[in-house]
């Protein structure tokens, strides 16, 4: 083979490496540019944290979020004031003001929680509402949660008529607050029994109270169905029986004819017959004892 001939093949096979090395590069550029896409992403909903000024008009100015809203931007915020209108708004840097969709009544953004909202690019959607002191989600606040442990977790008390803090549980307080199965604490503590299902409203300035489920079994409220009526929400129920009745028979065990009378009120009794008893302190179903909590 002439020296011409090698110089060709040496061609041909330093072409095919760099035809290779191109590919190998176009490949790890194409991966870096999507890392890096993903990376500034991320980096942008990091550093979107601010103090939300306002109740129903809510507006942040802050240089650590940046001015060019896209869609799928998401924006941490600390509500300052609880929402006392259906419709809110948020106003990112002086872009204007754009429609918090998903909050559709009063008393839905509560001030202290760190509240996370995604940009559709026309408008907001609230993703996560937590409670920052405690990292519980403000949903979940106020819930009954039935434990197959009897331990508690960060966040949570047992439902046993604590006397709880305004202050330092806010958010719980400013659910409660509003709730129908709320008291005066002097008519709970005169028959914590009977209003066992209710908040109480502690010192009146400064302290509330959890209910107490200890003991009992829950029934959903009724709310005008007409199953369990005449029921308030967070009532209590004393066990009964539903009613009934009971046929008695008479039987003439000898011979001859014999005449027998039985009388209910009035009259005179002729001769009575009473039943033995069976059974415990109450009327109940089969249970387990597991632990009534909530989260704060």
């Amino acid at each position: 083979m002439s020296d011409f001939t090698y110089s060709l093949v040496a061609m041909k096979d330093a072409t095919e490496e760099l035809v290779q090395a191109k590919e190998v590069f176009e490949s790890i550029y194409d991966g870096y540019q999507g890392a890096l896409a993903e990376s500034i992403q991320t980096l942008r909903n990091l550093e979107r944290y601010a103090q939300a000024l306002g109740k129903n008009t809510l507006t942040v100015t802050s240089t650590a979020i940046v001015s060019d809203l896209a869609a799928g931007d998401e924006i941490s915020l600390i509500i300052s004031n609880t929402n006392d209108e259906a419709l809110v708004s948020l106003d990112v840097n002086a872009q204007g003001a754009k429609s918090i969709v998903n909050v559709t009544a009063a008393s839905q953004l509560f001030a202290e929680a760190l509240v996370k909202v995604r940009y559709d690019g026309t408008a907001f959607y609230v993703i996560e509402q937590i409670n920052a002191k405690t990292g519980n989600a403000v949903a979940d606040i106020g819930k009954l949660v039935t434990d197959t442990t009897d331990l508690l977790s960060i966040g949570e008390v047992a439902l046993n008529g604590a006397e709880l803090n305004r202050a330092e549980f806010a958010i719980a307080w400013a659910k409660i607050k509003n709730t129908s199965n709320l008291i005066d604490q002097a008519t709970k503590d005169a028959d914590p029994i009977t209003y066992g299902g209710f908040w109480g409203e502690g010192d009146g300035s400064t302290t509330f109270t959890l209910p107490i489920v200890g003991g009992e079994f829950i029934r959903m409220f009724d709310d005008g169905r007409g199953v369990d009526t005449d029921r308030v929400f967070g009532s209590w129920q004393e066990d009964e029986f539903e009613s009934h009745s009971h046929t008695l028979h008479a039987y003439n065990d000898v011979g001859g004819a014999h005449n027998y009378q039985m009388y209910w009120g009035g009259g005179t009794a002729q001769g009575s017959s009473e039943s033995g008893s069976d059974g415990g302190y109450e009327t109940r179903p089969r249970s387990i004892a597991y632990y009534g909590k909530t989260r704060l």
